[in-house]
């Protein structure tokens, strides 16, 4: 029996963790964890952004998702990764042992590489992530006060 293990549960790894479910035998463990509990459509979130869908309609819980499906969730996020002792911990103290690993964690956001990039000071609004979608419907709602140009 083989313990493949799927870091992250977003677009990448939760589809991942699915196919790997389906395609081996019963008798091998699939394991999907994630530091975050619930599984963002992230192209959704541009209808977060312009009020057309509540954030609550793009999000799923992981455990939900995974569970009648036979796929391990463990909450946590992964802070130490020995590939020689094929073993994972996470931030919960939890040590994994794995047989095989997938990686597929989300992009590192690097707003502040340009000048008057991004939602945190400067000019544009980003719809990257649930949190900087919700700031963004604040200022298109706000901005539908009093309309004027958009670039």
């Amino acid at each position: 029996m083989a313990h493949v293990v799927v870091i992250g549960g977003g677009l990448g790894g939760l589809p991942t963790a699915y196919e790997l479910r389906h395609l081996l035998p019963k008798e091998h463990q699939v394991t999907l964890i994630s530091d975050k509990a619930q599984f963002t459509f992230i192209p959704g979130l541009i209808r977060v952004a312009l009020n057309l869908k509540p954030l609550a309609e793009i999000q799923l819980d992981l455990q939900t998702l995974t569970e009648p499906r036979g796929i391990q969730y463990l909450a946590g996020k992964v802070i130490v990764l020995d590939p020689e002792q094929q073993i994972i911990t996470t931030d919960r103290k939890q040590q994994i042992h794995y047989d095989y690993l997938a990686i597929s964690t989300v992009a590192s956001l690097t707003f502040d590489a340009i000048p008057g990039l991004g939602p945190h000071g400067g000019y544009p609004h980003s719809v990257c992530t649930p949190e900087h979608a919700l700031q963004a419907r604040s200022a298109w709602l706000e901005f539908l006060e009093n309309p004027g140009s958009v670039v």
